[in-house]
């Protein structure tokens, strides 16, 4: 172990210490970089997730404990995203995305309290996919407006280990960016240079046309689109170029942006966001989505712990609030057998009306959004599809313990 690792894992333990004396706090563990022991000091955040107890929390308790959270952040400012997972993730959490719960299961680290299984599931390539191009939302246009060579590299890491593992050239993802650069290196065609867009749009249509019906509509040229994109309806600046050749428009810089080419907005869509098709004046060769695309989404979205992210992640109220009524509205189309158009304009205002603050949130929706997903895994559970996204794990294993 490093010296930086272990820096690393003694603020994460002095954080579990901390937190582990709340009422509502089960269980304390470490995950990512920092489990995984691939420290790089001063530039690799500490990621936790903690288990809340099986009672569903009321918004004075979780608020009190995301204060806690905020007083650490402030203490130990490499404290990142932490996941807060209550009784419904628990039960559902991880056969939505089975591949990272692989990651998890082998290289989560206890910090606190009991242990909390993980069930041992076969990667569903649908959600290696999906891990693979959601780096198009928000972290790939961030590293390309600032130039920023070493985290362009690291996703294209990433998004190698997940295309690798969706298209079965390893079983499961590689738990550190270092062993699935070598596996990159030796299994498949790494460029020499790996610190670029072009590289990562290239992995991506390297998975579409893997999985994914040939694209039927090239386009001449960079097409810039001002629009509301959900599920948060935050405003952006979506930015489709033809190829991965081509070069990026001044429009790609702007801090809303988002950059497409068609064969990763195709993957975009089908794996990772099949709300936004409804958004774009699409050709349908590019804007339709499976029914089990709908599905994915509707289970991976609605997952109790998105609604806790405020605060505990980052302070985006209104995608917290967004992601569980477009999963309601979705839901009532696809159990009356029809794929979702656009969301109605009173659930849009409803998402556009919620509270900036992350003390009103909890206090003020919260409450409804946390009913209101379990309603929706009520509904869920009565769906099967082909990706079978809701088979129960006929075997658990427990979480590493503490070392």
């Amino acid at each position: 172990m490093t010296l930086s690792t272990r820096v690393y894992l003694q603020m994460a333990r002095a954080t579990a210490a901390v937190l582990g004396t709340h009422e509502l706090v089960e269980s304390v563990w470490v995950r990512r970089s920092v489990a995984a022991g691939e420290v790089s000091f001063g530039r690799s955040d500490i990621d936790l997730a903690v288990a809340i107890r099986s009672v569903p929390a009321s918004s004075r308790a979780l608020t009190s404990l995301m204060n806690r959270y905020r007083a650490l952040r402030i203490a130990f400012p490499l404290l990142g995203e932490c996941l807060v997972y209550d009784s419904l993730d628990l039960r559902t959490w991880w056969s939505t995305d089975t591949y990272r719960a692989s990651i998890d299961r082998r290289a989560a680290l206890l910090l606190r309290g009991k242990e909390t299984p993980i069930p041992v599931l076969p990667v569903e390539r649908e959600h290696a996919a999906h891990r693979c191009a959601f780096w198009l939302d928000q972290y790939l246009p961030a590293a390309f407006r600032a130039g920023n060579v070493r985290n362009l590299r690291k996703f294209a890491v990433e998004m190698w280990n997940a295309y690798a593992t969706a298209v079965g050239i390893i079983a499961e993802p590689a738990i550190r960016r270092s062993e699935a650069e070598r596996l990159w290196r030796e299994r498949g065609k790494a460029p020499s240079e790996l610190g670029s867009s072009a590289v990562c749009f290239g992995i991506l249509k390297e998975l579409h046309d893997a999985v994914l019906p040939p694209c039927e509509m090239p386009i001449a040229g960079p097409l810039s689109l001002s629009v509301r994109w959900p599920p948060g309806f935050h405003q952006r600046t979506v930015v489709l170029i033809p190829s991965i050749a081509s070069e990026l428009p001044a429009e790609a810089r702007r801090s809303d942006a988002l950059i497409f080419t068609p064969e990763a907005l195709r993957v975009y869509l089908e794996f990772v966001n099949p709300f936004a098709a409804s958004a774009l004046p699409l050709d349908p060769g590019i804007g339709a989505v499976s029914r089990d695309a709908w599905l994915r989404a509707c289970r991976r979205e609605g997952g109790s712990f998105r609604t806790r992210l405020p605060g505990f992640g980052s302070n985006d109220t209104q995608a917290a609030a967004g992601r569980i009524v477009s999963v309601r509205e979705a839901l009532e189309w696809l159990i009356k057998g029809e794929r979702p158009p656009a969301m109605g304009a009173g659930n849009v205002n409803r998402i556009l009306a919620t509270p900036g603050s992350v003390s009103r949130f909890y206090r003020e929706i919260y409450p409804r959004l946390r009913e209101e997903c379990t309603e929706l895994w009520t509904a869920l559970d009565g769906f099967a599809d082909s990706t079978s996204c809701t088979r129960a794990a006929s075997s658990f294993s427990a979480m590493p313990s503490q070392s």
